[in-house]
């Protein structure tokens, strides 16, 4: 029974320290709990014995990737025109990340937004529909690092006016 927690323990110990992940911690522990019946080896009245593991690991990796956030917003007193300028704008945005690199299953439209932009009420009045704002955004993994910065000056050029990240990641 012992040689067995023992290899249990040890096995535990491998397992955590392959556990690591590449970008962050990983943490586990176990409590795996054995008990004795046998009456020849122990007297009926003995605790349970208990072998308690715990562990932590951290790994660090270069990033192979980077993730940004490319959005492009569109402003109009009508929401129809508004919308087609808003869609038109991600189309050019779309076409020059493609001319930059970036494969098509590598872009996600990750929000899309239609805002009601309404006048300051005054006194007891109703506020009034004054326009629209149209956003739409796009979620692009740039692989090539050393080409960030021209992906990010092709998608302002064609249009981006709101850019958040980049966020750097190790791909699984």
């Amino acid at each position: 029974m012992r040689d067995g927690l023992l290899r249990g323990a040890r096995a535990m110990g491998a397992a955590l320290i392959l556990m690591g992940t590449p970008c962050g911690l990983a943490t586990a522990s176990a409590t795996p709990t054995a008990r004795t019946t046998s009456t020849a080896s122990a007297p009926p009245t003995s605790t349970p014995r208990t072998l308690r593991v715990t562990g932590q690991g951290r790994a660090t990796a270069r990033p192979d990737l980077a993730v940004i956030s490319l959005g492009v917003t569109a402003y109009g007193k009508l929401l129809a025109p508004t919308t087609r300028a808003a869609t038109e704008h991600a189309r050019r945005l779309l076409a020059a990340l493609s001319e930059a690199g970036i494969a098509s299953a590598d872009l996600q439209t990750s929000r899309y937004e239609v805002e009601i932009q309404r006048s300051d009420p005054r006194k007891n009045e109703v506020p009034t529909i004054t326009g629209y704002r149209v956003s739409n955004f796009v979620r692009a993994k740039v692989r090539n690092l050393d080409a960030l910065g021209s992906v990010l000056d092709r998608a302002v050029a064609a249009g981006a006016n709101e850019v958040q990240g980049p966020s750097f990641e190790k791909e699984d």
